[in-house]
């Protein structure tokens, strides 16, 4: 799969979802193939669509996690 290939996968599958991980960025990609720059550009290309870019899957299941660790 060529570069912009995968590049374009990553942009339909958060544009499909409204939002995507940063494990599912990174699982889409080989790093070989993309420098440090290059997945920054590829995050803010996502956010400038309106992609929202977590750290998790279910945000909403974590925060509520933290919450009841800590009350």
């Amino acid at each position: 799969m060529k570069e912009r290939d995968v590049v374009a996968a990553i942009v339909d599958m958060g544009v499909k979802k409204g939002k995507v991980t940063y494990d599912e960025i990174n699982d889409a990609i080989l790093s070989e193939f993309f420098s440090l720059d290059e997945l920054s550009g590829i995050v803010r290309l996502l956010l400038d669509m309106g992609v929202k870019v977590t750290e998790y899957k279910d945000c909403h299941r974590v925060r509520k996690m933290r919450l009841a660790a800590a009350g």
